[in-house]
């Protein structure tokens, strides 16, 4: 299993942070770590689609343990209406 960590759970906002990532490690065995790139993508289009109009899923652009950081963050927002 992933090991995360809670940053914030609030109403509007919850979000985490992945320091130890599953695919990479099953990718980098296999002398293939950049398909978890792969996985990260498929993160965005899962959490955007999932009520589109009521939540919108991002994470800091080059900030993932895939990219080498050393952990990655998920953030789900409520969407703001006028």
């Amino acid at each position: 299993m992933n090991t995360m960590k809670i940053l914030e759970d609030t109403p509007e906002k919850y979000s985490f942070k992945v320091t130890r990532c599953v695919f990479h490690e099953l990718f980098s065995y296999l002398g293939v770590p950049e398909l978890t790139s792969i996985i990260c993508a498929v993160d965005n289009a899962i959490f955007n689609t999932y009520l589109p109009n009521e939540v919108v899923f991002h994470r800091e652009a080059g900030h993932t343990i895939a990219e080498g950081a050393n952990d990655c963050q998920f953030v789900i927002e409520m969407v703001q209406t006028p």
